[in-house]
């Protein structure tokens, strides 16, 4: 596996450069640290109309020294952190530095992290966030110093981690006694997918792993104000309604919980816990958001690992206009946790969903008491 974390000679950078060595990198994972060379700033003097020689050798050598220079500070900053690195426990063997050209602004830079993950066949990506709020984002996109994280999550098809500065420290800590991972769950293949990987590359030792599922709501009926009758038959199939999409939120969660158990047990580890919950009813992707942020917020948990469907920025932008966004940006921008975003190519998907019929939502939320992978384990030995 290969896992690739850009990092800038920041506190952020150097967060997720920790965070990555101590709770993902795995013995045999080659892990590439990059850091992106800023753009050459050319000043131009005003010179005669013909340049002359000397001019011209002025500027050349200005253009020189300042490459110099950034290429020295590049150097430093990888040092540092293959010190780090090291220190953290990561293989000397495994560890790769690398510094990068880039076309300057986030694109920029987002764009010389997304060509060299491809040429490297990277399968993860780690990126530090500065926690800009939603105005300062979008000021700042409109002067090409955008986010960097999420030009790399909306071009990439791999898994991409972001890891906040709110969460980064508590999270680093490898003496902490337990980890919190939470896996947001819906009726899609991409959420299969994520579970799948979230198993597969994050499961540990001692972890919490907590699901949610977030009911399918549904539209409150228009009451006949005419007929008593009708209004309260009305009332009471919505009542039946929602009751059924939080059953099947409820199935969904639980579901997914005993696959988490089962590869837990299947992996050795019997200390891990696992608890399913179904989340209130919401609309849009903001809301479905903010249900899995308060959440995390609530349970402080220290990853949040969801699938994402690969919208391209145009249909991104008209399903947003209609309040059916990305829930993963959503959580991305507003959770001061880590964030796995995980995508895949169309070939790399489940070829079905494996939650049943998708039922309309609920207004309830139930959580069911965390089990352990031993008890999974000794049921499976029982069989």
């Amino acid at each position: 596996m290969h896992c690739l974390v850009a990092i800038d000679g920041s506190k952020h950078g150097n967060d997720a450069l920790l965070w990555t060595a101590r709770h993902l990198w795995k013995e045999g994972m080659q892990l590439n640290v990059v850091t992106v060379l800023p753009p050459v700033a050319m000043n131009v003097y005003p010179v005669a109309p013909v340049a002359t020689a000397a001019a011209v050798a002025a500027v050349t050598h200005q253009w020189e020294a300042q490459k110099q220079q950034d290429e020295a500070h590049a150097t430093e900053v990888l040092r540092e952190a293959v010190q780090e690195a090291l220190a953290a426990g990561v293989t000397k063997s495994c560890l790769h530095a690398h510094a990068l050209p880039a076309a300057g602004g986030a694109s920029g830079v987002g764009d010389s992290i997304v060509e060299f993950a491809k040429a490297k066949g990277v399968d993860v990506v780690v990126i530090g966030s500065r926690g800009l709020g939603s105005i300062q984002r979008s000021l700042m996109s409109f002067v090409g110093l955008g986010s960097v994280s999420d030009y790399v999550i909306h071009q990439l098809h791999v898994p991409v981690l972001v890891v906040h500065g709110d969460g980064a420290a508590a999270a680093a800590d490898a003496e902490a006694p337990q980890r919190k991972v939470c896996i947001a769950m819906d009726d899609s293949v991409h959420s299969q997918h994520a579970a799948s990987w979230l198993q597969q590359h994050v499961l540990r030792s001692r972890d919490e792993v907590h699901v949610v599922v977030v009911a399918l709501p549904v539209p409150y009926p228009i009451l006949d104000e005419t007929s008593a009758a009708v209004a309260a038959l009305e009332s009471q199939q919505w009542r039946a309604s929602t009751e059924r999409s939080l059953e099947h939120a409820r199935n969904l969660a639980a579901k997914t919980a005993a696959a988490v158990l089962g590869a837990a047990a299947a992996a050795g580890l019997s200390d891990v816990t696992v608890a399913s919950s179904p989340l209130l009813p919401e609309g849009g992707a903001s809301d479905v958001g903010a249900s899995v942020c308060q959440y995390s917020q609530d349970h402080k948990i220290d990853l949040v690992c969801l699938g994402s469907r690969g919208m391209g920025s145009f249909k991104r932008s008209l399903m947003g206009f209609v309040g059916l966004g990305s829930v993963s940006d959503y959580c991305v921008h507003n959770l001061g946790c880590a964030v796995a975003v995980i995508k895949a190519e169309a070939d790399q998907l489940p070829t079905a969903a494996t939650g049943g019929e998708a039922q309309p939502g609920a207004q309830a939320a139930a959580e069911a008491a965390p089990a352990s992978a031993a008890e999974a384990a000794a049921a499976a030995k029982d069989d």
